[in-house]
């Protein structure tokens, strides 16, 4: 009787621990991405080719009921205005029980699904128009004040620009979305384009604040005289990095250039002084997607690398 109760009292410990880790692996609570207290500020500039380079910033927020094919959603508001003074209706997105998050775009009356997050690793989701992802692992991050639940995912496509197909990392994070912004659900890297989200908010804190940026609103244009005064670019290749890349940094006038890397949440990794060139090693790091700032006096060069 008594190896009985102990066993009984073994499993059960087991099982305490197990439930015990589960909850704080993805953050204990789920965390709905449609709610009427977030804003998200996203950034849209031109880049890849000769100047003039745009950058726009856009606010998006959720508030409002509309009735589609039976399906109540939220209405989806935007504005380019710093003062968020004026708003517009772009489209409709609703998220159902399973955190799975659809989006309705108002100019093409077409549901969509954006985001999935009660997907498993190895599930093959198809988000937008036959965008199909593969989500590769699932953990969770503190961003904040909370662990969030993390789905790191890729995609790959093959256009006529590109040799072989090419594999983009995506990052889906439960309740703020993707990296790239929250209605650009793995599409944040078109050709020539690029978009990030700057500032995430609750009620009116700010939660999250891309490292890539010192602002959450920009609107401003680079014209060509400005960008040959301050041309200084830096490139890795190749990237993502399998085993060793190179970072070169073009045009350079100052000799003491100084590298950072950060997380896609803002952690700051690393920070050092380096010349033209300089090795990005592949075991120095996790897998995942990383910011690099290349800083030279007041000029700032910002991009991203995967490592495999």
């Amino acid at each position: 009787m008594g190896n009985l109760i102990k066993k009984i009292y073994m499993k059960t410990r087991l099982f305490v621990i197990f439930i015990l880790f589960h909850f704080v692996s993805f953050g204990q609570t789920s965390h709905s991405l449609v709610d009427t207290n977030k804003l998200w500020s996203n950034l849209w500039h031109t880049g890849g080719g000769p100047p003039p380079y745009i950058y726009e910033t856009n606010f998006i927020k959720f508030f409002g009921d509309t009735v589609i094919d039976l399906n109540t959603y939220k209405k989806v508001h935007q504005t380019y205005d710093s003062t968020q003074s004026t708003w517009f209706v772009i489209g409709y997105i609703r998220e159902d029980s399973n955190h799975r998050v659809y989006y309705y775009r108002q100019q093409d009356s077409l549901e969509m699904l954006l985001y999935d997050f009660s997907a498993q690793v190895g599930d093959t989701l198809v988000i937008f128009i036959n965008h199909k992802v593969v989500v590769d692992s699932i953990d969770s991050v503190f961003v904040y004040d909370r662990y969030v639940k993390r789905l790191s995912l890729s995609t790959s496509f093959n256009k006529s620009y590109y040799q072989t197909p090419k594999f983009w990392g995506i990052q889906w994070y439960e309740g703020i979305g993707d990296m790239c912004g929250v209605l650009n659900s793995g599409n944040g890297d078109a050709v020539g384009t690029v978009s990030d989200l700057l500032c995430y908010y609750e009620n009116d804190t700010l939660k999250y604040h891309s490292p890539l940026y010192n602002e959450c609103y920009y609107d401003y244009t680079v014209d060509v005289a400005d960008y040959y005064v301050n041309n200084v670019k830096a490139t890795i290749f190749p990237n993502p990095v399998v085993s060793t890349s190179i970072l070169k940094v073009e045009n350079m006038r100052d000799k003491k250039i100084k590298l950072e890397i950060y997380s896609l949440l803002g952690q700051k990794l690393m920070t050092t002084v380096i010349g033209e060139q300089t090795i990005i090693n592949k075991s120095d790091f996790e897998s995942g997607i990383y910011i690099y700032r290349i800083v030279a006096n007041s000029f700032v060069w910002s991009g991203k690398f995967e490592i495999e």
